[in-house]
């Protein structure tokens, strides 16, 4: 057997592949010990259950498309920061496909609760920096948003949501977001 992939990072990797591969319901602790070539007994000393797995490979996929997405940072323009983390999230599906369709079938009822926070501490990165976009664009109209009726934060929730939204369905244009966006806030 070989003994030298055992680094958490590693077996992550490896499960990573076999999603990419198979689905995410086909990630088990024995599939990931017989490819990376190691003892089960090594996969369970860094993860404890099959959910654990899984809930790091999708912190995993997320941490992949978070680094992708850090160029888009640069953008005091909300229009250019949007499009790029479009076009950034839809690269990351066409690297992995199953990804974002399958993750949440992968759990069991009460494992969903561990996926769905691990997706949301990375959606929070992705809402603050689109917060911060929105508030370095100087062409954002002063009267555009106010805190209690159309507040920022809840705007960019929405664009976040479309976004997504239409990455899972394969949509190739975000242009009629966009232009919603214009619209709305110049």
């Amino acid at each position: 057997m070989n003994h030298t992939i055992t680094s958490k990072e590693a077996i992550l990797s490896i499960s990573m592949q076999i999603a990419m591969e198979t689905g995410l319901s086909s990630v088990n602790m024995r599939r990931v010990a017989e490819r990376g070539g190691i003892a089960v007994g090594s996969v369970y000393n860094y993860f404890p259950s099959k959910a654990d797995l899984l809930v790091e490979t999708i912190g995993m996929f997320w941490q992949t498309m978070f680094q992708k997405t850090k160029g888009c940072e640069q953008a005091s323009d909300f229009i250019i920061y949007v499009e790029g983390l479009f076009e950034t999230l839809m690269k990351g599906l066409e690297e992995y496909p199953s990804f974002f369709s399958l993750h949440s079938m992968s759990f069991a009822a009460e494992e969903k609760a561990k996926g769905r926070a691990v997706m949301e501490e990375y959606f929070l990165h992705l809402k603050q920096g689109m917060l911060q976009a929105i508030q370095l664009d100087g062409k954002v109209r002063q009267d555009a948003f106010d805190e209690i009726r159309f507040p920022q934060s809840k705007f960019v929730d929405l664009i976040l949501d479309s976004i997504l939204g239409l990455v899972r369905k394969g949509t190739q244009s975000c242009a009629f977001l966009l232009e919603l966006i214009r619209r709305t806030i110049y």
